[in-house]
Parts: structure tokens; sequence; C-alpha cells
């Protein structure tokens, strides 16, 4: 075998690591873009009373009998700045119809709650829905990426979650299908 072949083998191999790569990276992209669910339909998920940032306190109880999208995001998140402003029109649009928002951060907790004001002064849309998020409460929701977005019927019951950055069509047609039910 002359040294010739090495050269030829090295390339074939350093093709199909790079084919490989951007498989990897392609599938990873969808996976951002087109998002998955994080748990099943039907689930109940903990309860949760948490700090607004405009003062007071919601609760996942008190809010039995409405549409209740909950999302989780950050202030460093580039897709959540890209999803706050049609996620909160789109709830509001159906707000006449029983539908709540409950935006949670999950910036770090020793900064939370001075970065979640600054970044309201730039979404001050968002302000009358966010509130200060726990990691324990991430975690017990299967949150592992941000933003993740729940939507959960009239009985607390999951509708759908979604990981990832979700389309305003998206969220349209999931809160239409929680109000259905």
């Amino acid at each position: 075998m002359s040294d010739e072949a090495t050269p030829g083998k090295l390339d074939k191999v350093t093709i199909a690591f790079i084919a490989a790569l951007l498989l990897g990276a392609a599938a990873l992209g969808m996976q951002q873009s087109g998002g998955r669910s994080i748990v099943p339909a039907g689930a109940r998920l903990p309860g949760f009373t948490l700090a607004r940032a405009e003062g007071g306190e919601v609760s996942l109880a008190a809010l039995r009998g409405k549409v209740v999208v909950v999302n989780f995001w950050a202030t460093w998140c580039p897709p959540c700045r890209e999803e706050i402003p049609y996620l909160v029109s789109t709830v509001e649009s159906f707000a006449p119809e029983g539908v709540e928002l409950v935006a949670i951060s999950n910036d770090n907790l020793d900064a939370q709650r001075a970065v979640v004001t600054k970044f309201l002064t730039r979404f001050p849309q968002l302000k009358p829905y966010a509130v200060y998020g726990q990691p324990e409460l991430g975690h017990a929701w299967q949150v592992r990426a941000l933003p993740s977005v729940f939507i959960l019927d009239r009985e607390g019951r999951v509708v759908t979650s979604h990981q990832g950055q979700a389309t305003e069509k998206q969220l349209r047609g999931w809160i239409q299908d929680a109000l259905r039910r």
C-alpha cells in the first residue's frame, strides 16, 4: 500500500465526520425552531405561589377555572425576547375568554429582581404577567430549555407543553384547543 492511499482515507473520514456534524447541527436547529413536547397532555403539574414583579402573588390554584399559559423565560434568552411581544398580545386577545398568562423568570436568583425590573422597562407589556421563579419549580415542571410554554385547561391539566420558541400561530392553536375543552 502506498503513502498516497492514506490521505484519501483520511479525506473520507474527515468528510464523514463533517457530514455527521452538519446533520447533528441541523437536527438541533430543527429542535430549537420546532420545539418539542415536555410533558404528556393530560398531566397535572405541581402548583405554585410566586411573587409578581408588580407586587403581590399569583398562585396556580387561584387560576383554576381559567385557561393558563405558563411561560418560562429569562432576560438573557434571545428567543425569549423575540417571543414575548406576540406571546403577550396573543394571550391578551384571548383574555375575555378566560385566558391568563404567568411568565416565570428563570434568571439567577441573586440578581433576579434587579435584572427583571430593568428588563421590564424594555418590555413593559410583560410587566403584569412577570413573576419571579425558583429553580425547583423549573425542575418540577421538567423545563430544560428556554423558552418553555405550558397551556393548561380550566381544570389545570396540560393541553400542550413546548420547549423552544413557539410561533404566534402555534400559541393561538394551543389556546383555542384548551378553550374547546
